[in-house]
């Protein structure tokens, strides 16, 4: 029986969305931004490959090794690691080319939020040594922490919660940024085009930016519990984005103390949830 419930978990896990889908004609929108100004004579997709690591046969397809480049090299290492481990692929020159692959890798990352585009002057070895400067962070506690930039709900909520002096380090060297918000909508966050920098220390970060990034990853903790058990909680139905604000503003009427694991939490979330008929009883 055990062996059948972690068949359909694992199948309801693969079918998940954690974003809502790219919306039509993303591709060419991220074609069309890449070709004005301010214009990079490179661009670059990032993938967390850690959403689909079934992908990686098909990434090799269409990507040679030497425009392809994991962040973890020379950097983490450890069993599985390579699997999952954040891809910076060179995107083609050709205009046509680049649409093309575009639009397959918005198909393939459809629903999760794995897939950003930066445009850059650097080289991709200059770019993946500078994006692996950004991937650690540590506390006024001195905890450390691994920042997901390829992950784009963690690269949104960083960028939200960063210091101007923090948003310069991470986003020099670029032009622009661009990824998918949790609505589909292409966001495109202008780089500082400058040379990157010489601190490649983790960011500090402050006890505010610390609680303000667990407060911004909670709805999204929350979902991920919830979809996980349907048996439990629900199935959950509809646009991953209303469900999303529809947990934000149930949490906005709770007490901010409250600990994940608080029944409460859960039975308010569940109950406005179940009001906007965004989550319905299953058999299973």
């Amino acid at each position: 029986m055990r062996c059948n419930q972690d068949k359909r978990w694992r199948r309801r896990m693969a079918s998940v969305e954690w974003i809502d889908p790219p919306q039509n004609g993303s591709a060419a929108l991220i074609q069309q931004r890449l070709a004005t100004e301010p214009l990079a004579s490179g661009a670059y997709a990032l993938l967390d490959m850690a959403f689909a690591p079934e992908l990686a046969p098909q990434l090799k397809q269409v990507a040679s090794e030497q425009s392809r480049v994991s962040l973890y090299a020379d950097l983490y290492s450890g069993p599985g690691l390579d699997a999952i481990a954040p891809v910076l692929l060179v995107l083609p020159a050709n205009n046509d080319d680049r649409l093309s692959l575009l639009q397959r890798l918005l198909r393939l990352t459809s629903g999760k939020p794995m897939l950003s585009i930066i445009a850059s002057d650097l080289p991709v070895e200059a770019l993946a040594l500078h994006l692996q400067q950004q991937m650690e962070a540590v506390t006024s506690d001195e905890k450390a922490w691994m920042l997901r930039l390829a992950d784009t709900r963690s690269l949104h909520s960083l960028l939200e919660v960063f210091t101007p002096s923090q948003r310069e380090r991470l986003l020099a060297g670029m032009s622009c940024w661009h990824y998918l918000g949790r609505d589909g909508k292409l966001v495109s966050v202008p780089g500082t085009f400058s040379n990157t920098v010489s601190d490649t220390k983790p960011y500090e970060l402050d006890n505010r930016q610390h609680q303000r990034l667990q407060r911004i990853a909670l709805p999204d903790t929350l979902l991920f519990n919830i979809v996980r058990r349907p048996d439990l909680f629900g199935q959950l139905h509809g646009q991953v984005s209303i469900a999303h604000a529809c947990i934000e503003d149930a949490l906005k009427r709770l007490p901010t103390t409250i600990d994940l694991h608080d029944a409460k939490l859960y039975g308010a979330v569940i109950s406005a949830l179940s009001e906007q008929r965004l989550i319905v009883d299953e058999v299973v």
